[in-house]
């Protein structure tokens, strides 16, 4: 902006009257960049609900396999018929008990929209009027060490997730079916 001066000569604005420096308008424009990629990674890396229920089950089932060792009793495991929560077993007085003696045993209710699958065993679709057998173990924990692999899928909004137990007894999460193929050969 110029001003007039007394002989009609234009002089330049003083500084204080200028606007922002340039130096202001970089950091704004940082602190503006930092914040907006903050959100981003916050709402990109959320798990879904499936992940955190495989995370869950891989901790249950590491507990599950504690217990078999520690005690010398095996424990088996199994979703409910309805696939939407699972439940431990242990073997005593000649029968299959559900599992009340430590909370990361004890049933399970998974996230409403979760299910889970035994990828190799089809579970029969229940009639009008049918009622759902009694619950069975379907892979055991052996306080021997000695463990068969399985994989458990557990679908939900999005990509599904599997629960895998692979030949050396090894527990993990797998996002592909690649991995679960893999784990089988």
């Amino acid at each position: 902006m110029l001003q007039a001066h007394g002989h009609g000569s234009a002089a330049p604005a003083s500084s204080d009257e200028a606007g922002f420096s340039l130096l202001e308008v970089l950091v704004a424009l940082t602190i503006v960049s930092l914040l907006a990629g903050a959100v981003a990674l916050s709402l990109g890396n959320q798990p879904s609900a499936q992940k955190k229920e495989a995370d869950r089950l891989v901790l249950r089932m590491t507990a599950a396999t504690q217990d078999s060792l520690i005690e010398g009793q095996l424990v088996g495991f199994a979703p409910e018929f309805d696939s939407a929560g699972y439940q431990f077993f242990t073997y005593g007085v000649g029968e299959w008990q559900v599992a009340t003696t430590r909370p990361a045993l004890e049933r399970h209710r998974l996230t409403p929209g979760v299910t889970l699958y035994n990828e190799h065993l089809a579970r029969p679709r229940l009639g009008a009027g049918r009622r759902a057998p009694e619950a069975q173990p379907e892979v055991f924990f052996d306080p021997t060490g000695v463990n068969m692999p399985f994989a458990y899928r557990l679908e939900g909004e999005g990509d599904p997730v599997w629960v895998i137990r692979n030949e050396e007894g090894r527990l993990q999460v797998a996002m592909t079916p690649a991995s679960v193929q893999e784990r089988r050969r």
